[in-house]
């Protein structure tokens, strides 16, 4: 009876793991698949291994003994399912390429495994009995050992080799190194001594523990949460546009209809009432879209989409895009780039070009004469280029008071002196893990500088 206690122990110990790991939601990882085949295998070699062990407690005879045999080469079959497992684990949580190639990997390790399997099968198996105790060798035990040691030795590699990349669950790979030594010294001082079912499951419930296995029904209803919040902003955004167009078209009709008046009567105080419609209708239109750039401050896509460009050849882009607006004030835009500017870099081109565009925008708009310039210094470390690009006005200027608010987020700021704007591209620069920096001076100008490092590509 003694031997049956740890194989009973595994059977109790493992189904219960199991109950609890499959009653739960989980995410549909390859991990999560690979740790679910760990489970079953650790049942099975439970069953089998008691059954051999009860079988052995009474006179064994040629029936029995031919069942011993051929269950133990199914176990050893389960065994190598087992240590082949835990070696696709460890090179998923070790080396993420790995699930890119996942099936390649499959293939090259099922031929090793179907062929220790055949190996198996065809070998030879040995019942030895001492009493009521039984263990077996031969050369499917033989196979069974080597192969389940090269898979379990390599697991070991993989993690010491990239042990600076190793977390948590790493450490049922790490326990086998004990466990493997723990194992030989037993096997030495008692072949009968039936162990390994009741390792397996001690590992089972390692990973268990360590695997990566968020919070399914959280997952689900954050999801949830965050549709809900998309459709409450899709329709934010329908609202806002179909109410910037009715506001819009009445007040471009009182505009229209104030210069009509105005340019057909030569009565002075008639004409004064028309310019002060014309002014106000402006300013009105032009509180509205103040409003609407402040809702846009928030709809500013979180994710990074990184991708190849020449940041010289975007520049260019942006200003040919805005010649009629330059020319229309009768402003200079200076060019000014660094000789150093790599020609390849790496990042989010989308929002540095609308940060660009925008800060540009908002220099024409403050400037009704002068210049504006754009300049782009380049500083080189590694395989980094720090970007330091400025746009430096003539206009108007931001009072410093309104300056010292800009970056504060509980202030609100206006779009008369352009400040939304450049809260705007705050956001987008903060992003990317850049900062801004501002100098301003009534009546004299403004000069902003976005500090950004991105990836060169040779």
């Amino acid at each position: 009876m003694e031997g049956l206690l740890l194989p009973i122990c595994s059977i109790f110990f493992s189904i219960l793991l199991c109950i609890i790991y499959f009653s739960k939601k989980r995410i549909n990882s390859l991990e999560n698949k690979i740790f679910s085949v760990t489970l079953l295998c650790s049942v099975v070699d439970s069953i089998i291994v008691s059954i051999l062990q009860y079988l052995a407690l009474n006179n064994i005879n040629d029936i029995e003994l031919i069942t011993i045999e051929w269950l133990n080469k199914i176990d050893f079959i389960i065994l190598i399912a087992y240590a082949t497992c835990i070696f696709i684990y460890t090179c998923l949580i070790t080396i993420p390429k790995v699930k890119t190639n996942f099936k390649k990997i499959i293939k090259s390790v099922s031929g090793l495994g179907i062929v220790a399997i055949i190996l198996v099968l065809i070998g030879s198996v040995t019942v030895i009995t001492q009493g009521t105790k039984t263990s077996v060798t031969g050369s499917s035990t033989i196979i069974t050992y080597v192969t389940a040691g090269i898979y379990l030795l390599l697991s070991i590699l993989i993690v010491l080799i990239n042990i600076k990349k190793t977390d948590k669950r790493h450490i049922p790979i790490y326990s086998i190194i004990g466990i493997s030594l723990l194992l030989i010294l037993f096997f030495n001082l008692n072949p009968y001594l039936i162990v390994v079912s009741i390792t397996l499951t001690f590992l089972n419930f390692l990973m268990y523990f360590t695997i990566e296995n968020p919070d399914v029904k959280m997952i689900e209803e954050l999801n949830k949460s965050k549709e809900r919040i998309e459709q409450l902003k899709e329709s934010k955004n329908i609202f806002y546009s179909d109410f910037s167009h009715k506001i819009r078209v009445p007040i471009n009709d009182i505009i229209h209809s104030a210069v009509l008046i105005k340019e057909s009567n030569d009565d002075p105080s008639t004409k004064k009432n028309s310019e002060d419609i014309i002014t106000s209708s402006q300013k009105l239109l032009d509180l509205i879209n103040e409003v609407f750039r402040v809702t846009k401050i928030d709809d500013i896509d979180n994710e990074l989409l990184n991708s190849e460009y020449n940041i010289k050849e975007e520049c260019r882009k942006i200003i040919e895009s805005l010649n009629s607006e330059l020319q229309e004030k009768e402003i200079e835009l200076i060019e000014n780039y660094s000789q150093n500017i790599p020609e390849k870099l790496y990042g989010d081109k989308d929002k540095i070009r609308l940060a660009i565009i925008t800060l540009l925008r908002n220099s024409i708009d403050h400037t009704s004469k002068g210049k504006i310039e754009l300049k782009i210094d380049a500083e080189i470390l590694e395989e980094k280029c720090s970007l330091s690009i400025t746009i430096s006005d003539t206009g108007t200027g931001i009072e410093k008071e309104k300056l010292n608010k800009i970056f504060n987020e509980i202030s609100e700021p206006t779009n008369s002196d352009g400040t939304i704007n450049i809260v705007v591209v705050n956001k987008l620069i903060k992003l990317m893990g850049g900062f801004i920096s501002i100098k301003s001076e009534m009546d004299e100008g403004t000069k902003i500088t976005l500090h950004l490092k991105q990836n060169i590509i040779k």
